[in-house]
């Protein structure tokens, strides 16, 4: 079933990670204005918007990666 995965996942953040609810919810808004920009109109993300996305983006990275490294290591290939 992959009908809506990418919102699944973002959502299972608060639950899998502990992220706080407000970053999962600017995540989602990022994921929609993605989906609409991909599909049915270009040029709808900003520079500034881009950058924000980005940066968003890694920051989950980082903390999921931490997340890991602490509580499933072996995951990471890191002893």
């Amino acid at each position: 079933m992959r009908e809506a995965h990418h919102f699944r996942v973002i959502q299972s953040l608060v639950y899998t990670v502990d992220f706080p609810a407000a970053v999962v919810t600017q995540f989602d808004f990022f994921r929609k204005k993605r989906n609409i920009g991909d599909y049915e109109r270009a040029g709808m993300v900003s520079d500034h918007e881009a950058a924000a996305m980005l940066s968003l983006a890694k920051d989950i990275r980082k903390k999921v990666e931490d997340w890991l490294r602490k509580n499933y290591p072996e995951l990471l290939g890191v002893d």
